[in-house]
Order: C-alpha cells, then structure tokens, then sequence
C-alpha cells in the first residue's frame, strides 16, 4: 500500500493517481525508515552470529587492592532464543 501512495511501481501494485504531495513525502518517508530498520536489524545480526556476544561480569576486587574484569562469550543461538524476533 504505501508503495502505492508514494507512486513507487513495484511490489506488484500500480502508482496511485488521486494522491498528493503531502501523502507521497509520508509513505516515502515511511518506507526509507522501514528499509533502515532493516539494514540494522541485519547489521546486529551479522554481529551476533560472526563476532560473538560478549557480556561482562562486571569488576571484581581482589585482596591486593587490584581489580579486573570477568568477561564470557555466550553462544549467538541460545541468546537468539532469549529475544523476541
């Protein structure tokens, strides 16, 4: 539909021709943040799958006054499970 109103012909629908500029900039505008979302969504996912997800334990100190870090690498499909797709 909203390539319909912002006269883009593909997807299978024809340009809409009782539309105004108004509508065309909102369902332009509506599509570019669509085509965003989905360039990020892939971009975190690529992330999740090639370099790991790294979580931090947090800083821990020791009796010498030092501290350092915990860190653990989780495995991509068990926290893939844990979000909502």
């Amino acid at each position: 539909m909203k390539y319909h109103l912002a006269q883009i012909p593909r997807h299978e629908v024809g340009i809409c021709t009782k539309t105004n500029l108004g509508i065309i900039h909102r369902a332009v505008k509506s599509l570019e943040e669509i085509e965003t979302t989905k360039v990020t969504k892939t971009t975190l996912n690529s992330q999740m799958v090639g370099g790991g997800v790294v979580g931090f334990g947090g800083d821990h100190e020791s009796g010498t006054g030092s501290s350092s870090t915990s860190v653990s690498v989780v495995n991509p499909t068990v926290a893939s499970s844990f979000f909502v797709p």
